[in-house]
């Protein structure tokens, strides 16, 4: 899922005719989950087409994406952010998908914040319908890290914003503070669907 909402703001300039074909068929992988997502996860996977549809997506179609767009269809904010987030030590042990996941609604908050992208509420809230039908963590917070405390937030946004870090593949520019913000305001008020 990560593959469409990365990519698709990191290479939306580039002429590369390869790097576009890349994007759309992430922006279908994207679809193809939010399909078949919740169906794979409640039923069996034997007999399931979507169980087959989500595992071919995730894992052919994603490695697809990166085969032809290569390092232009990049990582962006949702990784930088699950980096920094595993850099704290908590208790709680979770997926990269769960925690890159909680980076893409904190990235859509960024793009809506500092891009003016109109769309980026409607993707948050579709986001986070399939995330709570599939049990997955929203917040930091959900993820075991209270970012109020033990410096936590601070912590999250120096590695976010760190040298050579994903982040800065945004096409806008994108600060500390501007991490602190988005992820104060987000883990205060919780999403609103």
């Amino acid at each position: 899922m990560a593959k469409w909402y990365e990519s698709s703001i990191t290479s939306s300039k580039i002429d590369d005719g390869l790097v576009q074909q890349a994007i759309q068929i992430s922006r279908v992988l994207r679809d193809q989950l939010l399909i078949d997502g919740g169906k794979a996860f409640k039923g069996q996977f034997e007999n399931n087409p979507s169980w087959q549809n989500t595992v071919e997506a995730c894992g052919l179609t994603a490695g697809l994406v990166g085969g032809i767009g290569g390092e232009k269809c990049r990582t962006a904010a949702a990784h930088a952010i699950h980096n920094a987030i595993t850099q704290i030590i908590t208790p709680n042990k979770f997926l990269h998908g769960e925690i890159v996941g909680v980076g893409l609604l904190l990235q859509l908050r960024l793009e809506e914040m500092k891009n003016n992208n109109k769309l980026a509420d409607q993707s948050i809230k579709q986001l986070f319908v399939l995330m709570k039908e599939l049990n997955l963590p929203t917040t930091i917070g959900q993820l075991g890290i209270n970012v109020f405390e033990n410096n936590n937030l601070e912590k999250i946004a120096d590695f976010t914003c760190r040298d050579k870090s994903e982040i800065h593949f945004l096409p806008f520019e994108i600060n500390k503070r501007d991490i602190i913000e988005v992820i104060s305001n987000f883990e205060q008020q919780k999403i609103k669907t």
